[in-house]
């Protein structure tokens, strides 16, 4: 049993222990979590596009299934929200959003996992 393994709390109070440290480490993620994606969103309004992003706005504009050097989802996904504008953060604003949720799902994920304590331990004795 490795010094950090020994020194996890193992007494009877050990749950109530974990519930206090599990909010704060769960809105400590989240704050990191908006964090991130507010700076995406003002990125992703304020800085102008690439060349490939024009390239892949051009292809949004005729959609199709498939394109010469690329599946059309990015299209697809640019094509969704051009009603809203052709401003670069309209452009990025689907895979903005794609960001957030995949975010969102790995947090979700990561605590999901940190809770079973068999992992933590696991982990731990790996690391």
């Amino acid at each position: 049993m490795s010094e950090l393994e020994a020194s996890l709390p193992t007494s009877p109070g050990w749950a109530e222990h974990r519930r206090v440290s599990e909010r704060e480490a769960s809105r400590i993620a989240w704050i990191v979590v908006g964090l991130i994606c507010l700076l995406r969103g003002i990125a992703a309004f304020t800085l102008p596009l690439t060349g490939d992003e024009a390239y892949y706005w051009e292809w949004s504009r005729r959609p199709a299934f498939g394109y010469v050097d690329h599946p059309p989802m990015v299209a697809w996904t640019i094509a969704a929200f051009s009603w809203l504008g052709h401003s670069p953060g309209f452009v990025r604003l689907g895979f903005v959003l794609c960001g957030i949720v995949a975010s969102l799902a790995l947090a979700a994920c990561t605590f999901e996992v940190a809770r079973d304590r068999t992992v933590v331990r696991g982990i731990v004795r790996d690391a």
